[in-house]
């Protein structure tokens, strides 16, 4: 699933993790994405954003909606919430816009900030940060080159055969069939 993040988001993935099982948390949020964010120094995002010397009260506004727990076993699986889920899909199309090839921590920063209603959104948008001004800082300081890629142009081909349209038909006809010989049956 991670395989076209840059290492500063999956850092900030595997920090995400680290927050939830610390705070007893039993699902990674956006906000804990949010939060592990802020554990590496010297990112593209730190350098964009200065979000790290916000730390304290990013973590304080967080805390007051979600309490702490007892902390979880470090070695449990946790999964994501939809909302964070979301997040990481918005991350990836982000990160498409740009014609960017790998999905950076900044793009998961927009991510959070394109859902409103996010504890996180709020906290990011009390220091002043909103979608748009994120947007056009990112913008305005491109990636290296290294992990652009050139924007994609859709071209129409026609349909695609394959092997799966076959049997996806195959299947259709015998549903078909099915439901007809069950009306015929219960006349």
């Amino acid at each position: 699933m991670f395989e076209k993040y840059t290492e500063a988001s999956r850092s900030a993935v595997f920090f995400a993790r680290h927050e939830a099982t610390t705070a007893g948390h039993n699902q990674i949020s956006p906000e804990h994405l949010l939060l592990g964010m802020l554990h590496d120094e010297g990112t593209r995002l730190e350098q964009l954003f200065q979000l790290r010397q916000h730390e304290p009260r990013i973590r304080q506004q967080f805390y007051e909606f979600h309490p702490q727990r007892e902390p979880l076993p470090g070695n449990q699986d946790l999964p994501l919430t939809n909302q964070c889920m979301y997040v990481l899909a918005h991350a990836a199309e982000e990160a498409c816009l740009l014609c960017d090839k790998c999905i950076d921590a900044e793009h998961l920063l927009l991510g959070i900030l394109r859902i409103p209603d996010l504890t996180a959104t709020h906290c990011l948008n009390d220091l002043g940060l909103t979608i748009e001004h994120a947007r056009r800082v990112v913008r305005s300081n491109p990636v290296p080159e290294r992990i652009r890629r050139e924007p994609i142009t859709p071209k129409y081909t026609g349909p695609k055969e394959s092997k799966w349209n076959l049997w996806g038909l195959v299947l259709l006809v015998l549903f078909a069939i099915t439901v007809v010989l069950l009306a015929w049956r219960l006349r």
